[in-house]
């Protein structure tokens, strides 16, 4: 599993903005969001996985046709008619890059949880990779979070281009679990024996496995599940946070490593519990969740500027026990230190978010 949490932190940079006014009336997703949440904006990156781009302009349906039962032969129809991409062999998948091994995809792209390692402790190679992934980019210290300081960070987006949360009724009926992995190849045309297929059984066997001890983990298929798992742990009363990259040179930031200093005006949120939401390399929108029990976790709102000018308005969260994460874990690597000694940190990419208790303050 901790190939799950340094993929989910890889994939990890957000906006805090709000939704502006677009010329397709609210989709069903939209309304159910301003009805849970009528003073919590929904961040531009929420916003934007509820259509696909070219789809900007149209009025989409809450699931139209999903009744249907899914096969290759028709899976494209049901889900064009509901005005949403899916990725399948006659509309080629950008899950993953097929001449990729998927090791490399995932420790560029998708961030291991704070489970047990999936990565062989005698592959001295593959540790090197993960040591270099920009997930690992992303871990920091508690104690050298302060004006000044120097970061090597590297912010990787890990939701595939296009992808879009499936409308709540079409979630509801598409499988989701290991004991559907045949359906859902099937359903997705694709090969049990592809890359693809290896990646979609360990995002869906990570999302099954328990959580670590003081801690609650979710995987949301869709935008109303989302709200509903961050409503019931936290009230109405939220803020979701995101990382913001600021400016227009925000894709040189996801491209390559560089130096950031962080500046001043670093803000502590002030939230009992919270509730890390980050977005997973899966067919359609899937966000893995995990709430953190009351006082173990922080979160920070850090202002960056990378070498290149780069402003950057992270989102961080801090967490003050780490005893029950495994001890391989790439963050204990990094710094050499041993579980439970020293809160460890770790920067948000703009496709995750966080919940917290709403804090006049933000």
């Amino acid at each position: 599993m901790e190939l799950l949490h340094l993929l989910l932190i890889s994939a990890s940079c957000i906006l805090v903005g709000v939704v502006g006014n677009h010329a397709a009336p609210p989709l069903p997703s939209e309304i159910y969001w301003k009805n849970k949440l009528p003073n919590t904006p929904m961040p531009t990156m929420l916003h934007d996985l509820l259509r696909p781009a070219d789809q900007e302009g149209k009025a989409s349906t809450d699931g139209a046709k999903s009744r249907n039962i899914y096969t290759p032969t028709h899976t494209n129809t049901i889900f064009e008619q509901a005005n949403f991409q899916v990725y399948t062999k006659k509309q080629p998948s950008q899950l993953l890059n097929l001449s990729q091994p998927l090791q490399q995809f995932a420790l560029s792209k998708y961030s291991p949880s704070l489970g047990k390692s999936t990565i062989p402790k005698d592959n001295a190679a593959i540790n090197r990779q993960l040591m270099d992934s920009p997930g690992a980019s992303l871990f920091f210290l508690e104690r050298d979070l302060y004006p000044g300081a120097k970061m090597n960070l590297h912010f990787v987006v890990g939701t595939p281009s296009g992808t879009t949360f499936l409308p709540k009724s079409l979630a509801e009926v598409t499988p989701f679990s290991s004991g559907k992995l045949p359906e859902i190849f099937n359903q997705f045309a694709i090969s049990q024996k592809s890359e693809e297929a290896k990646l979609i059984s360990q995002i869906i066997m990570d999302c099954e496995q328990p959580a670590i001890e003081n801690e609650e983990k979710y995987c949301a298929t869709s935008l109303e599940s989302l709200v509903d798992y961050g409503t019931s742990k936290l009230g109405k009363n939220v803020n979701v946070l995101t990382t913001v990259i600021l400016g227009d040179k925000g894709k040189r930031t996801r491209t390559r490593k560089q130096p950031y200093v962080v500046s001043s005006g670093v803000r502590e949120i002030v939230s009992d519990n919270l509730v890390p939401c980050h977005s997973l390399p899966y067919l359609y929108a899937v966000f893995y969740c995990h709430e953190t029990s009351a006082h173990t976790a922080q979160a920070y709102v850090v202002p960056l500027v990378g070498a290149d000018g780069m402003k950057i308005r992270a989102t961080a969260v801090c967490h003050q026990d780490t005893s029950k994460w495994d001890p391989d874990h790439v963050a204990f690597q990094v710094f050499k230190v041993k579980p439970g000694t020293v809160p460890i940190c770790h920067f948000l990419t703009e496709d995750s978010i966080v919940w917290v208790a709403k804090n006049k303050d933000i």
